[in-house]
């Protein structure tokens, strides 16, 4: 009873922009969250995963994965890291060409704030 309870919690207390490190968007409306800590996997209208993916908090650096640039505190060995940990779950692949706008998109942004 506890779990259910926790993971409704969980589904509607989500905000992307502040618990999400990046997200996966996938057939038939399904989106996963990934954070450090747990995955979600949401079935959202076509203008809610619309207004998320041009959302200038996120990135897109794949054909269907999107990434938190509040959330990247590194990026090397062609990984964008997030936090200090070093699992898998923390990291995603990047290509080169994604690795140099990112960069660019990050100093652009430490500059405004």
């Amino acid at each position: 009873m506890n779990l259910t309870l926790a993971e409704k919690d969980i589904y509607e207390q989500f905000e992307p922009r502040k618990d999400s490190l990046y997200f996966k968007v996938g057939m038939r409306g399904l989106v996963s969250f990934h954070s450090s800590i747990y995955h979600l996997k949401m079935r959202m209208s076509d203008e809610q995963r619309s207004r998320l993916m041009t959302d200038d908090t996120f990135v897109q650096i794949a054909e269907d994965c999107y990434v938190n640039l509040t959330k990247i505190t590194s990026i090397e060995n062609d990984c964008l890291r997030f936090g200090d940990t070093p699992d898998s779950l923390s990291r995603v692949p990047v290509s080169k060409r994604k690795q140099q706008e990112l960069r660019e998109l990050l100093f652009d942004r430490r500059l405004k704030h």
